[in-house]
């Protein structure tokens, strides 16, 4: 290199003559030059050195956070999956038990209607067997007789009330008859409606009597007489008495009643 700086001064000075000085001078201005360009180029390179250190510090850092934060999403996700995981699980096993505790239930409610079902068909061919025994079919002739006899005796039982009451009734209207005719001098129309009144009670005591006669026959001879036909002549007798009282007690009250109380009005 000094070689080709000498011939280049060799060159521009036309072949002048270089002295031992000059090239000393050349040479350490060569030198100073050569140390400010190795110090331009290290610092140049320790800049570089430290950008470079300075961003991939940067980049280790802004990695590191986004790792960081990737981790904690990752992991936010990861555990949430996890709880929404053991929550769907959960909750399938709650359906799960609860769908076999109701097939339990279910084959539970099963057996007992089978059981239920067999107990009524058992029951039902002991029915059948029986309705087909003929100490059953006998056993209901005997009730039918009973039941038959025991319509007779009601029937017979309340002609004998009616009759008992029928004759009650016209006794004690006949009394009010044989009352009220101390009035019969106060009209004529008072005699001649207590006349009337006593003929209507003999007649009916007539009827009465021959009724008597009837249900007591009936009782005796039940074969001969049709209970139903007793029990309602009894009944006929006892409205007869009935409305003769009621006739009895009107006539007082409209007929005689009247009467009297004008008397005692007028002080007779």
């Amino acid at each position: 290199m000094i070689k080709f700086l000498l011939g280049v001064a060799d060159a521009q000075s036309s072949n002048a003559q270089v002295s031992q000085q000059d090239f000393t001078e050349l040479e350490k201005t060569m030198l100073e030059k050569i140390k400010d360009l190795q110090d331009v180029a290290n610092g140049i390179q320790g800049d570089q050195i430290s950008f470079l250190k300075d961003q991939i510090s940067s980049f280790f850092t802004w990695t590191g956070i986004a790792v960081t934060i990737a981790l904690a999403v990752i992991t936010a996700i990861t555990a949430g999956f996890q709880w929404y995981s053991k929550k769907l699980s959960q909750e399938a096993e709650a359906k799960m038990a609860e769908a076999t505790q109701r097939m339990n239930e279910a084959k539970a409610l099963q057996e007992e209607a089978k059981d239920k079902i067999s107990f009524l068909e058992q029951k039902q061919q002991e029915l059948k067997d029986l309705l087909d025994s003929q100490a059953l079919n006998d056993k209901l002739r005997e009730l039918e007789k009973s039941a038959l006899i025991t319509a007779k005796l009601e029937k017979q039982a309340q002609g004998t009330i009616n009759i008992q009451t029928a004759k009650n009734v016209l006794e004690e209207t006949i009394k009010e008859c044989k009352k009220y005719r101390q009035f019969i001098t106060l009209s004529t129309s008072i005699k001649d409606g207590l006349d009337d009144l006593d003929s209507k009670c003999e007649k009916l005591a007539f009827l009465l009597s021959k009724t008597i006669l009837e249900t007591s026959a009936s009782s005796q001879h039940p074969h001969l007489f049709n209970e139903e036909q007793v029990l309602g002549e009894t009944n006929g007798i006892l409205k007869q008495v009935f409305r003769l009282k009621e006739e009895v007690n009107k006539f007082y009250e409209y007929e005689i009643e009247p009467i009297v109380d004008r008397r005692k009005e007028k002080g007779e």
